[in-house]
């Protein structure tokens, strides 16, 4: 829903995706919940969530549509963080075009315990 989608986009656009915006809904399947990202982003936003049939779902609208994007689904209940799946190719592909090497290295460096904490 729009609540959720609202709430995409305002992460996006803090975080740096100044061009993130809501989807008007009567294209249907054609465009994302969210746009104006290097992603596909759909949103799901309540108390249940059904992962995979949300993600399969993304993948064929993706499809359809003839948009290559990375596909990501966005899961978000009432008063919490989202929860974010993908396919795990589409993951490693994250990891290997938008995670620098170095970066690893220093944050693996810190030791396991540190891992929570971001300075």
């Amino acid at each position: 829903g729009k609540r959720g989608e609202r709430w995409i986009v305002k992460k996006m656009i803090e975080h740096g995706w100044k061009r993130a915006t809501r989807v008007d809904q009567s294209r249907g399947g054609e465009a994302p919940d969210v746009d104006g990202t290097p992603f596909r982003i759909e949103s799901k936003y309540g108390k249940k969530h059904f992962y995979e049939k949300a993600l399969n779902k993304a993948l064929e609208d993706a499809e359809e549509a003839n948009d290559y994007r990375p596909v990501v689904v966005v899961h978000r209940k009432p008063y919490k963080d989202g929860i974010v799946t993908m396919q795990f190719s589409t993951f490693l592909w994250l990891i290997e075009n938008f995670v620098h090497p170095k970066a690893v290295d220093e944050y693996l460096a810190r030791g396991v315990d540190d891992w929570s904490e971001d300075e």
